[in-house]
């Protein structure tokens, strides 16, 4: 009799239980919420700017569902929150029913939400707006540009709302007759396919669609001996040893050599652990271009009596393959290409080649972002491109987590004029900066004229052979300047894990070494490099590594696996011994940021150097009061204003909307005449919150001592 009474009195209870539910998503906190301020926040988005603000009264108006949703019932939506879009306010996104796709930080939250999830946002105090993206909002604003001067159609890449919703778009583009791109995958499943202005327009109401944007089919970045002593390698090789050994690097490009490790030619044997080969790619380098790539980053110079050696000529390469007959590229979804879970694992990526728009933020960018977020101890490495001017930087080298290589003269006046001046930012370099002013290139390397191996199964020569040895070649391009910049990479690795510095160090901690330690060239006689770094043509410099890791009269101390949360702060306090100049590099890896946002950073750390007097407090890259975009942030106290005494170099977590807990990592570099006592201090607070492992390392021209500490 009891269970007959079950049901009707389940019936009768739901309205109560809906209703309980309903409650606990949009009243966190009753008596907290009574004492809610008003507040006004907006969102940018790249083509417009929302703005709410509300404290008690009327719920704001609930956005109608688009005519098309996704096969969920779903469609995405922007929400503006009271409070930044941190961890617990993500969570009470969640609580309503919605799924969060994207942050537009501080206070924006793409989401993908039914009706139902909409409602109960729309209700909860946390949230001021929620507001349907419109067809306008996902389109990219210079796709809209081309598609009304358009008569043929237009390479797209489409982002689906769910990696699931990805056949169900394909097969939509499929029947309305579209030609598919198929040489790039996507970890977000992204479909790339030419279309006409009113598939555009089609695709942009359909509720299974977050993103349309152009598409550029990647291509090789081609327009010394390896000159390693253009970037102080060579006396680094020679007094310390490091030449790579232990490190393995990964290259994709047009393949190497025979693409057979056990009978590639002899500047590689016995170091290739892996080449795999793309789908529809040849089997072995027919172009040259991956051989020459690689004989810059690890060529051991064996066919040339060891005269011809790349930077790393010790360490060992995975090789992707990915040219077809025709010189295509096939390019593989970034999870595959930094994947350290390979058979051989590899933590540095070094890719000459790029594609997509042009300094702007894509979905390309943000898969990179979102690999590197999560895999912070892999560094990748990218050249910009050969577009010469301003706002010409290709993907991935765009996006905020890549290293991004910028080519410099090489020192070869009698091959070619364009080749006579290593502090020249190479006429044919791609120049930044980023559509929403983050600066790019990070560095830059030799790229002119450079002489490396050539391919055994390649019959061109590039630039020509170099005289009496057949097997090397001169060639230019950032494709040259990209694996200079990764040999640099794998040698600072061998030095930090030589010296203890744990097996694994973050890529920022690379990234910060390398930034921090560069040649500003703008003090050169005759320079060409867009004034002193940092800046969008040199980016913070010409690659030093004596510099970087063994400097002049200098100590060199890093810190490694930095914690940041909203409100953070970390500090360093040195003791400046004389009055020689002090470089403080700080280098985070940022969450990914949402297409169609006005800018692309997420979480803002402020890098702040002072002597402990209001008076004298230096903010990074020179920007009064923290710059507000850039993942590397540098400041430089020239000799004549430094002075003997107690500076404090610190880390603030200005508004943090993914902390350390969650991914990505934060590193700093200081360089300076300062004495082996060092002290770091953590806010109490911080202690309890967060365990996260911090390394020092103090280098002096005494030697070296480390210090590990658990925080």
């Amino acid at each position: 009799m009891a269970k007959r009474h079950i049901a009707p009195l389940m019936i009768a209870l739901m309205p109560a239980i809906i209703g309980a539910v309903f409650f606990l998503c949009s009243r966190r906190n009753k008596a907290a919420d009574a004492s809610l301020e008003p507040v006004v926040r907006t969102v940018h988005l790249a083509n417009r700017t929302i703005t709410a603000g509300r404290k008690e009264g009327p719920v704001p108006a609930i956005p109608e569902m688009p005519a098309k949703l996704s096969g969920r019932g779903t469609a995405s939506f922007v929400v503006v929150a009271r409070d930044k879009a941190t961890r617990s306010v993500r969570e009470r996104i969640a609580a309503c029913g919605a799924r969060v796709t994207g942050v537009i930080a501080p206070y924006g939250i793409v989401v993908e939400a039914d009706a139902g999830a909409v409602r109960r946002i729309a209700a909860a105090d946390s949230f001021l707006a929620v507001e349907g993206l419109s067809p306008e909002d996902k389109i990219e604003m210079p796709l809209k540009s081309v598609l009304k001067e358009a008569e043929a159609d237009i390479p797209v890449t489409v982002v689906p709302l769910h990696k699931d919703d990805s056949p169900v778009v394909e097969d939509y583009l499929a029947k309305k007759g579209c030609e598919m791109i198929r040489t790039v995958k996507s970890s977000r499943g992204s479909v790339r396919a030419k279309v006409s202005a009113d598939i555009v327009e089609e695709l942009s109401e359909r509720g299974d669609v977050r993103w349309i944007e152009r598409f550029a089919q990647p291509k090789l970045l081609t327009d010394v001996a390896v000159l390693p002593g253009l970037l102080n390698v060579t006396p680094i090789r020679e007094t310390y040893g490091l030449a790579g050994a232990g490190q393995r690097i990964t290259i994709s490009d047009s393949g190497l050599d025979t693409g057979d490790p056990d009978s590639v030619m002899a500047d590689f044997s016995g170091r290739v652990c892996m080449i795999e080969t793309m789908s529809d790619c040849l089997g072995y380098d027919k172009f040259g271009h991956g051989t020459h790539v690689a004989g810059i980053l690890a060529g051991s110079g064996a066919m040339s009596g060891g005269w011809f050696k790349g930077v790393a000529y010790e360490s060992e390469l995975n090789v992707f393959q990915c040219a077809d007959s025709l010189g295509n590229i096939w390019i593989p979804e970034p999870d595959d290409l930094l994947d350290v879970n390979w058979r051989f694992p590899s933590y540095i990526h070094s890719g000459s080649w790029g594609g997509g728009t042009f300094s702007g933020y894509s979905s390309w960018s943000a898969e990179f972002d979102g690999c590197l977020w999560v895999n912070t101890d892999v560094l990748a490495v990218f050249a910009v491109g050969n577009d010469s001017y301003e706002n010409k930087i290709l993907e991935p080298a765009g996006a905020k987590n890549v290293l991004a290589v910028g080519a410099t003269e090489n020192n070869r006046p009698y091959e070619d004029a364009t080749a006579a001046n290593p502090s020249k930012v190479a006429s044919f370099s791609s120049k930044g900066p980023m559509k929403d002013g983050r600066i790019k290139p990070d560095v830059c390397a030799p790229g002119s004229y450079v002489v490396s191996a050539r391919s055994t199964r390649a019959s061109g020569t590039a630039k020509g052979l170099y005289p009496g040895f057949d097997r090397y070649m001169y060639d230019s391009g950032t494709s040259m300047a990209a694996p200079f910049v990764s040999g640099c990479a794998a040698l600072v690795r061998q030095w930090l894990v030589e010296r203890r510095l744990g097996r694994r160090p973050t890529s920022a901690l690379v990234k910060a070494i390398l930034t921090g330690g560069a040649y500003d060239m703008s003090g050169d006689s005759g320079a060409a490099c867009g004034g002193a770094a940092p800046n969008s043509w040199q980016g913070w410099g010409r690659v030093d590594l004596g510099q970087s890791l063994y400097p002049t009269n200098a100590s060199v101390m890093l810190v490694d696996r930095i914690a940041f949360s909203d409100g953070s702060a970390y500090t360093v306090k040195v003791t400046i011994t004389n009055s020689a100049p002090l470089a403080v590099q700080l280098v985070w890896t940022d969450y990914p940021g949402t297409e169609g946002a006005e800018r692309s950073i997420v979480n803002d750390l402020d890098l702040v150097v002072s002597n402990g007097t209001t008076a004298a407090v230096w903010y990074g890259n020179g920007v009064d009061g923290g710059d507000r975009i850039n993942t590397v942030e540098s400041v430089r106290i020239p000799a004549r204003t430094m002075s003997p005494g107690e500076y404090f170099v610190t880390v603030k977590g200005t508004s943090v909307i993914y902390d350390s807990t969650e991914g990505g990592a934060a590193a700093l570099y200081v360089r300076g005449a300062f004495s082996e006592e060092v002290h770091d201090s953590w806010k109490a607070d911080m202690r309890t919150e967060f365990k996260v492992k911090s390394y020092m390392l103090l280098s002096s021209n005494k030697g070296y001592r480390w210090k590990y500490s658990e925080t």
